[in-house]
């Protein structure tokens, strides 16, 4: 998994590259690369999530991104496979995104793209050394990718 992060003033911006498979195809509600980890996404113990996006270098279906601020340690976020997400987890997820297909734009040369614009505040768990966030693709239709790296997902957030 690739990350690239970008920090300007308080706001932050941090790109994860999922290792997914090419074949078989992913199905409805499969997982789509497993879970993400935003490394030390925040110095500080919260912020606001202000925009979150896919790049991918095939077309994609609809896809819903999980999100969060703990690593959800009782769960199961195998890649192709259905994501299972464990009670004692549900509090950590603090916010689902849907991509419909319409927020899908084909953006020329093979790219694919997708952006929200969200205004979804994050605290990390009290007394948390720990500053990574998490992410979890999961597909609300077959899609197959052509290589493991085909898709990023990225977060960006305003740092309290």
């Amino acid at each position: 998994m690739a990350t690239t992060t970008t920090a300007i003033g308080i706001t932050r911006m941090q790109r994860v590259v999922p290792v997914t498979t090419a074949t078989p195809d992913y199905s409805d509600g499969d997982c789509i690369g497993g879970l993400l980890t935003f490394t030390d996404f925040a110095e500080r113990d919260s912020g606001l999530i202000t925009r979150i996006g896919i790049q991918s270098l095939v077309t994609f279906p609809p896809v819903i991104v999980h999100l969060f601020n703990a690593f959800p340690s009782q769960s199961t976020f195998g890649d192709n496979v259905a994501p299972v997400i464990h009670a004692n987890d549900r509090d950590k997820r603090f916010r689902s995104i849907l991509f419909v297909a319409t927020d899908i734009l084909d953006a020329g040369i093979g790219f694919f793209e997708a952006s929200k614009y969200v205004s979804e505040p994050f605290q990390f768990q009290q007394g948390s050394t720990v500053r990574n966030l998490y992410a979890a693709l999961e597909a609300t239709a077959a899609t197959n990718l052509n290589s493991t790296s085909d898709m990023a997902v990225w977060i960006g957030a305003e740092l309290n």
